[in-house]
């Protein structure tokens, strides 16, 4: 399998010490021709930017997963990468309402509820849709994601993660625990 490193929009070879130096080498044209970017880039954010691109690529055995309910109404996403595990589910008709959207949302807000591997589950403020997504779910089956397990009953779906916090969503109801 071959992995390369995107360093500044510039493809570089991910072979070890090489990839540092070549983001050193992208990173010392991009400080004579910054193109926009405000910040001076120098090696030592290179560096930084290899070590980000390198953790990334190692959770590169990571499974995306999509699943909804029979109805439709819930759609979920997630990842199983250890500290990224997370599970965001959204839902398109409800008679329950978000708490008032924060000055910090500048996209939707309240659609759905994110839940990642060990805290409590947050609104969602986003600008896309986990809906329509992945294979149904039927009632009374389960999806494990990672840490956390998501469960499908006619009355709703119910997330809990490894700290026994989760959502249980409904048309109907929300409930955060």
């Amino acid at each position: 399998m071959t992995v390369s490193i995107t360093c500044l929009n510039r493809q570089a070879p991910a072979t070890g010490a090489s990839t540092f130096l070549a983001c050193v080498r992208i990173a010392r044209r991009w400080r004579r021709k910054p193109f926009g970017y405000p910040a001076v880039v120098t090696p030592r954010l290179a560096l930084a930017m290899v070590i980000v691109s390198l953790t990334m690529a190692s959770t590169a055995s990571a499974r995306s997963v999509a699943f909804r309910t029979p109805s439709g109404n819930i759609g979920c996403v997630g990842e199983t990468a250890g500290a990224g595990n997370m599970v965001r589910c959204d839902i398109r008709a409800r008679t329950w309402s978000p708490p008032p959207k924060p000055g910090s949302c500048r996209l939707d807000w309240g659609q759905g509820l994110s839940l990642s591997r060990l805290g409590r589950s947050r609104y969602v403020c986003a600008g896309d849709t986990a809906l329509n997504t992945g294979p149904k779910l039927a009632y009374g089956a389960s999806v494990r994601v990672g840490a956390i397990t998501c469960v499908s009953r006619t009355s709703g779906l119910t997330c809990t993660n490894a700290a026994k916090h989760g959502f249980a969503m409904s048309r109907e109801r929300l409930r955060r625990f």
